[in-house]
């Protein structure tokens, strides 16, 4: 999920980051006063995760397979007033060499 709770200047919630939204553990009363966002990373302009496709030899966007986890994983996060994106590969499988 993106966003990052925060007061804009009408008072309305908004998003500016990279974050986790949690909810009450009590889930009896389901209420919105219960949820709340846990911000992981600020000033996120884009985030984009790509799943490397062995089969295609391609990234793509949606993992389908719901049988088998992607070889690797890919992560661009841009930050507001970046000119350099940060990018991670993760291996999630054993990738022969």
């Amino acid at each position: 999920m993106l966003g990052h709770a925060s007061a804009s200047p009408d008072g309305k919630k908004q998003r500016d980051g990279a974050g986790r939204g949690r909810e009450s553990e009590d889930d009896t009363k389901p209420v919105e006063e219960n949820k709340i966002w846990v911000p992981l990373l600020t000033n996120v302009a884009s985030m984009e995760i790509r799943y490397f496709d062995p089969r295609l030899n391609a990234w793509v966007d949606r993992w389908t397979d719901r049988g088998t986890l992607p070889h690797l994983v890919r992560l661009t996060i841009t930050r507001v007033g970046g000119s350099v994106p940060w990018v991670a590969v993760l291996p999630l499988r054993r990738t022969p060499l």
